[in-house]
């Protein structure tokens, strides 16, 4: 047995946080002395504060690793838990992306001009292109798209998804790495960025998956192919000789519109993605 000062040290916790923790019923002493309120844990007691660290570590929150120690779980119970907890944190990634985004635009906007007093309410004339045409998370994105696919279906105006893969992106995680696997996703992501900025289409753009992208844009199918090849040329053109020689990167598009079997938004998203895999057939 050990005393709480010596079991916080070689543990490399403080003695605050196993207070806390005993606070919360996480981890409790396994023995308190009466006359002295002296606290003291037992060895084995270390794995279990290593699988507090370790949850934490995975993104749970202390009442979620409770729950978890206190009910022990099945495997695929615990299996959805993390999924859960996955797509939390790959939201929390996109929407951090896109207010990296949307920071660096009004510090570019606010480098170019030659006024020395910064305006701020002239910030508030910059475009929703402008700030939006960035990387949404998935339930914002998923709401946007429904509102613009019912608004594009009521007004009768031009409206569609546009689904991009890259092509055999597994092999090149396996030849050369998940370092530059992670670069060719980043590269990927701003030039779609960059042509849609460029292009006078309002847009708004998802990732999935890690390879996957999904646009949808006030265009119809023949508009937006137009603009869709300049995006597959732009990503076949991405320089990547600063981290691994030879290599090329090619991606495949699927277009759909709103037919008069498009009930809603999925339904567009799905003809899309059926799209997507016919031309990927087509090109191999």
């Amino acid at each position: 047995m050990k005393q709480i000062g010596e079991f916080a040290k070689d543990n490399k916790v403080t003695v605050k946080t196993l207070h806390y923790y005993e606070k919360l019923e996480l981890l409790l002493p396994k023995e308190v002395d009466d006359a002295t309120g002296y606290r003291y844990y037992s060895n084995e007691q270390s794995d279990d504060l290593k699988l507090i660290l370790f949850l934490k570590e995975l993104g749970l929150s202390l009442s979620e690793i409770k729950d978890v120690m206190m009910n022990q779980y099945d495997r695929d119970t615990f299996i959805e838990f993390l999924l859960f907890k996955y797509r939390q944190v790959d939201n929390d990634l996109i929407n951090t992306s896109k207010r990296l985004f949307r920071l660096k635009k009004v510090i570019g906007v606010l480098k170019d001009t030659s006024l020395n007093q910064v305006k701020l309410k002239e910030l508030i004339g910059m475009s929703e292109k402008e700030l939006d045409t960035g990387v949404y998370g998935r339930s914002e994105f998923i709401e946007e798209a429904e509102t613009r696919f019912n608004k594009a279906v009521k007004e009768k105006l031009p409206f569609s998804v546009v689904e991009i893969d890259l092509d055999r992106f597994k092999r090149v995680n396996d030849d050369f790495g998940y370092d530059v696997g992670d670069v060719v996703i980043k590269r990927t992501q701003d030039e779609i960025i960059s042509t849609l900025q460029s292009s006078d289409a309002k847009s708004i753009l998802e990732r999935r998956g890690g390879d996957e992208f999904t646009i949808v844009l006030n265009l119809n199918p023949r508009q937006a192919s137009k603009l869709v090849t300049t995006i597959l040329n732009n990503i076949v053109s991405i320089d990547y000789s600063d981290v691994a020689e030879d290599l090329k990167v090619g991606a495949t598009a699927g277009i759909a519109g709103i037919t008069k079997s498009a009930k809603i938004y999925q339904d567009v998203l799905h003809d899309a993605t059926i799209a997507l895999y016919q031309n990927k057939r087509n090109n191999r």
